[in-house]
């Protein structure tokens, strides 16, 4: 076949497609919410499978139950391009329509995929944006851009949630979350004297605090010190917003002492000499395989130190920034278990519970784990929904609502 003819079946072919594909408006997209009140994502064409569904559901819950952070997903063939402008304009008219996010905290987000423009979007709601900024939304769809390219739609889709999840579940992001999204006051400060009084107070009390938290346990690890100054630094972070002057200084000055902590010199406990800190190259001969694929899979992070002088090893073992992602092995004991699908055995009715299976894989010695979790009986909604048939029966919705968030419009979105 030459190559205009190529050229002209795939057109032809693709002009099918669009010709017979979905298109959406705001209003005609199925809310998942209506069919039940632990279902997030919205998939009417079938685009991923019913076993992603169900991983991104667990994902989504579990933000849900341990952050307040509500997780949308809308897999759909096409938005109407002719009413939106782009996927920008129909991620944002979507998100407050739905209202995703607890009105608390305003933490909800939204993932949008259309498949017949190629657009892939991660929306967030006011009170995620200095959690999950734009850059960091758009590291996260780098990381997973070349399964949707490709065309492995559950991986890339799974993907993306568990890298947000990943954001929010780290120990200061529980913390600010927990803080609760506050819109900025439109009041005016009635007095400059009251408010500089309570800003040296708070600068004191944190200087304080950090001095005495750092002080009583600079014996221990280095590890352990940063972990229990963890929420000393979010609290200086969060204050900060509220007075920048003093209380930004501290935090900076608190922040550069901490990060830089894993560089400072050990002194060698046989000849008080300071201690080498190995390359990533060098120190591999002092951990064991285990200990290396943890490193790899960044879920721990080893630091090891030699004396130049008589040759003493000192290690500090760190949390890693995908610590969250595995847990620890039964049967090698390193931290490389991590889950990779879930499995529902048996639905749950409004009468009695039902039941799922959970697999997890080692990425050290290859070695499944399987797990069985309850899943607790539907409730009766007393709410109604006025969303798109999406599982509506006639009666009462056996679903939930959205939690009545808003987005400014944080983010970011690609073509993949």
């Amino acid at each position: 076949m030459s190559t205009r003819k190529s050229l002209l079946l795939v057109a032809l072919l693709s002009f099918a497609a669009s010709a017979f594909c979905n298109v959406y408006e705001v209003s005609t997209v199925p809310d998942p919410k209506v069919t039940c009140a632990d279902c997030w994502v919205s998939n009417p064409d079938g685009i991923v499978s019913t076993d992603c569904v169900d991983q991104i559901n667990f994902v989504a819950q579990y933000l849900k139950n341990n952050v307040n952070v509500e997780m949308a997903y809308v897999v759909i063939d096409a938005f109407d391009e002719d009413k939106y402008a782009d996927a920008f304009d129909f991620a944002q008219t979507l998100f407050n329509t739905w209202h995703i996010g607890s009105a608390e905290n305003n933490a909800g987000v939204l993932v949008l995929f259309a498949l017949q423009s190629r657009d892939i979007r991660i929306h967030t709601g006011g009170g995620l944006e200095g959690l999950l900024p734009d850059m960091e939304c758009d590291m996260i769809l780098e990381d997973n851009i070349g399964y949707l390219s490709e065309g492995d739609y559950d991986k890339g889709l799974y993907g993306i949630a568990t890298d947000i999840a990943s954001h929010l579940v780290t120990d200061e992001a529980q913390a600010e979350l927990l803080l609760g999204y506050k819109p900025e006051s439109t009041e005016p400060i009635k007095s400059r004297t009251r408010y500089m009084i309570i800003a040296i107070l708070a600068f004191v009390l944190l200087y304080v605090l950090a001095y005495r938290k750092w002080n009583a346990n600079k014996d221990e690890s280095r590890a352990k010190l940063l972990e229990d100054t963890s929420t000393t630094q979010t609290a200086m972070g969060c204050l900060s917003f509220l007075f920048p002057f003093p209380v930004l200084f501290l935090y900076l000055y608190f922040r550069i002492k901490r990060s830089n902590l894993r560089n400072v010199p050990y002194p060698c406990p046989k000849c008080r000499t300071d201690m080498k800190k190995l390359s990533d190259t060098d120190e591999i001969v002092y951990l064991s395989p285990a200990e290396q694929t943890e490193q790899k899979l960044e879920s721990q992070i080893y630091d090891v130190w030699l004396c130049p002088k008589c040759g003493e090893v000192h290690r500090e073992i760190y949390p890693g920034k995908k610590m969250k992602h595995y847990s620890t092995c039964h049967t090698c004991g390193a931290r490389a278990l991590e889950f990779i699908s879930v499995r529902t055995i048996k639905q749950a009715t409004y009468t009695s519970e039902g039941e799922k299976e959970l697999t997890f894989k080692c990425h050290h010695c290859g070695k499944e784990e399987v797990t069985h979790r309850i899943i607790p009986m539907l409730v009766h909604s007393s709410s109604s929904s006025s969303g798109g048939g999406y599982g509506r029966s006639s009666g009462g919705s056996s679903g939930g609502s959205w939690g009545g968030g808003s987005s400014f419009g944080g983010g970011a979105g690609r073509k993949f």
